[in-house]
């Protein structure tokens, strides 16, 4: 079933099949349940025509124009048409199977006007409704006579403007870019600007990047806030703004605290001059700062050599915070002349670094160039070993954490788990690229994901889910702590439900800072709440890339490298795993086991199961009729040995024995076997089955006598003694 939620227009299906039957359900958002509706269906024509997107890469002289498929794509691609004329054409366009076209040879400071139209074979749709963009600076303008800039001044400058008493301009717009100011980066303008006519809101902007616009970050340099007679203020030059001329703008408008640097106003007046930013003494930066070589807590950063290149070397800040450093920030090392490298060390594992570098020519500094970020490796999880008596039970342990910064560039993959899953209250239906938090006012919910994830250079990101009609997704960004499903909780960026390109997908923007946490909270529309289990992902466009803060679960390896996990978390007992090579403890010796995060798998930490064979083996044999015997007892396992042995009839026992083997001598005065009986060494106990071997007297004393004989010869008679 397709659920359409919609301030009535018009819905459009495709591939029906004939003869089925469609039903419509209708039901009120709101609270007054009252209305009239009509149902009017009709078929419409397989041709349809694409929809215009944003001009991108705008130049005097150049732009890239876009455009999106319509539901039924052309068999034959499209035809564009670009006019300075706002009229619909009547005539062919320039064919194209492509999404995009390049324009040259364009008008500077002129308007132009796009068409486009699906080509399906031979039949034309309709073009799409016209599209423009402008090849220079956005036209200000302002229909009232008698209110307008009269006073316009700076100070502090290596030089500055002075225009006063200039009256009202033909249209509201004054061309004074003959006028400039100019000044170093990192130094201070000072201004000062009066009108006629009332009070007004006034802002200042400057094209730092000449990109013929004044909408990116820090171009505007001032905003009053509220509505005065005259106003005084100041700006100063940032570190990245290039060198040479750039258009400086300003408008005030006496209906608006904030005034737009662009369109026609009804009362006010918006002047152009030129600012000049100035190289300073210290003039050649450095340029291409990659890091390599990342460890966990180490990396090198290198870069081309400014031109000219500075006397005494190079300065560089690394940090955790994308704050850009002023001239007075002290660095964190330095290098010699000449020397275009680096190394950071004492680093945190895991973590994202900003790097800045200047030129260092003495007692003159260049301008800090950066940042570029890096993140340094995960570190693995400290393991401890585990050491078990044969025939026992231990486990393996890993501790540390496995959460650390991923670099997802610029696609977010995720998945909802209608049984795992948390659930919160639903944004409200049709939320629009909300500043503002709005959760359903009657509490339905769904099951939704988080991600935390940072951005690696602070600018304008837009998120758009990827279409698809499998379900009608959601999404907000915010800054933890967060409730999700309660406003008020923590900070609310921005929320979309259906602003995408298509049907169902969510389309979102805002700007967003480097170095800042926030998170992303993916979810689902649906008019009951709702739970589901499928994938989504997001496409982001921004100026730079997006650092998921991935967390992760300890995996255990039988291999240092390589193979596949046997299995998962802390604490880990092997025995009997599949894989481990562990069925049993009965076996010493000494098993190998690599633990990783589950997001850093090839970074592993050793960790031993020790089976400690605990035996022991009573050897020698002799006998006592010329001395006392030698018996040796051999040891396996840790000292110190408490042991028993015995001739059958005493028990001996020896304890805190470290010698190895341990050396007895016996003298029984009868054939006797020694044996073990018992060993242990304070750990573990040995079985029965590891105490061997036997220590053998075969012969031994009865008893000693002492014979002295007398011997008195008779001669001629012989003697005869038995001696026993």
């Amino acid at each position: 079933m397709m659920i359409v939620q919609m301030a009535l227009c018009h819905i459009n299906r495709a591939g029906l099949t004939p003869g089925s039957t469609v039903y419509i359900r209708f039901w009120e958002f709101g609270n007054d349940n009252n209305g009239t509706f009509g149902i009017c269906a009709s078929t419409v024509s397989a041709c349809q025509p694409p929809t215009l997107s944003d001009t991108t890469n705008i130049t005097s002289t150049t732009a890239t124009i876009n455009w999106a498929a319509p539901v039924i794509v052309p068999s034959t691609g499209y035809e564009y048409i670009v006019s300075t004329s706002s009229t619909t054409p009547v005539i062919s366009g320039v064919a194209t199977t492509a999404l995009t076209a390049n324009l040259t040879g364009l008008t500077p400071n002129t308007t132009y006007y796009i068409f486009v139209r699906s080509n399906c074979g031979g039949t034309f749709s309709a073009w799409s409704p016209s599209g423009f963009f402008e090849t220079g600076y956005c036209l200000s303008t302002s229909t009232s006579t008698t209110s307008y800039i009269n006073n316009f001044s700076t100070t502090g400058g290596i030089s500055n403007i002075t225009n006063n008493g200039s009256g009202f301009s033909t249209s509201g717009y004054g061309n004074f870019v003959a006028q400039s100011a100019s000044q170093q980066p990192y130094g201070t303008v000072n201004f000062s600007s009066a009108y006629v006519g009332g009070t007004f809101g006034f802002n200042i902007w400057i094209d730092w990047n000449n990109d013929l616009d004044f909408i990116d970050i820090g171009e505007k340099v001032y905003g009053s806030g509220n509505f005065f007679a005259s106003n005084t203020g100041s700006f100063t030059v940032p570190a990245n703004a290039t060198v040479g001329s750039h258009r400086m703008r300003i408008r005030a408008n006496w209906s608006d605290t904030n005034p737009l640097p662009c369109g026609s106003i009804t009362t006010g007046e918006t002047e152009d001059y030129t600012f000049n930013v100035v190289a300073l003494p210290c003039s050649g930066n450095p340029t291409n700062l990659p890091a390599t070589s990342i460890g966990f807590t180490t990396a090198t950063i290198n870069w081309t050599a400014a031109s000219p290149a500075p006397a005494n070397g190079y300065e560089y800040i690394y940090s955790t915070s994308a704050t850009a450093p002023v001239p007075a920030t002290p660095p964190n090392g330095s290098t010699a002349a000449g020397i275009t490298t680096a190394n950071l060390t004492g680093l945190s594992s895991g973590a994202m670094y900003y790097v800045w570098v200047r030129s260092n020519c003495g007692a003159n500094k260049g301008v800090w160039v950066g940042p570029i970020s890096l993140i340094t490796n995960a570190a693995p999880p400290v393991t401890s070993n585990a050491s078990v008596c044969a025939g026992g039970s231990a486990t393996l342990t890993a501790t540390g954490s496995c959460t650390n910064l991923t670099n997802l560039g610029t696609t977010v993959n995720g998945s909802w788990d209608a049984s795992g899953d948390p659930r919160a209250v639903r944004p409200i239906i049709f939320i629009a690229n909300s500043p503002i938090c709005q959760f359903d006012g009657a509490g339905l919910t769904s099951n939704y994901t988080s991600l935390d994830f940072q951005v690696s250079t602070t600018g304008f990101y837009t998120f758009t889910m990827a279409p698809t009609t499998a379900y009608d997704a959601m999404g907000y960004i915010v800054i933890n702590p967060f409730n999700p499903g309660v406003c008020g909780s923590g900070t609310w960026v921005v929320g979309d439900d259906d602003s995408g390109p298509t049907t169902f997908e969510p389309m979102m923007s805002s700007t967003l800072t480097a170095g800042v946490t926030y998170t992303l909270i993916s979810t689902l529309y649906s008019g009951s709440s709702i739970t589901l289990t499928n994938t989504f992902q997001w496409n982001v466009a921004g100026p730079g890339t997006i650092s998921g803060v991935v967390g992760g679960t300890v995996e255990w390896y039988t291999a240092a490298s390589g193979g596949v996990p046997i299995g998962t978390g802390t604490p880990f007992n092997p025995v009997g795993v599949s894989g481990s090579g562990l069925t049993n403890t009965n076996t010493p010796g000494t098993y190998p086991f690599y633990a990783a995060c589950a997001n850093n798998p090839s970074v592993r930490s050793l960790a031993n199961f020790v089976i400690n064979g605990l035996s022991a083996v009573i050897s020698g044999s002799g006998s006592t009729c010329s001395g006392s015997v030698p018996l040796s007892i051999t040891f396996t396992g840790n000292s110190p040995w408490n042991f028993t042995y015995t001739n059958g009839t005493t028990p001996v026992t020896v304890n805190g024995n470290t010698t190895n083997p341990y050396i007895f001598n016996v003298s029984p005065l009868v054939p006797t076997n020694y044996t073990l009986v018992a060993l242990t060494n304070g750990t573990c106990t040995a079985p029965a089955a590891s105490l061997t071997g036997t220590g053998v007297i075969s012969g031994s004393k009865i008893g000693m006598v002492r014979l002295q004989i007398g011997i008195q010869q008779v001669i001629g008679t012989p003697l005869v003694y038995l001696l026993r």
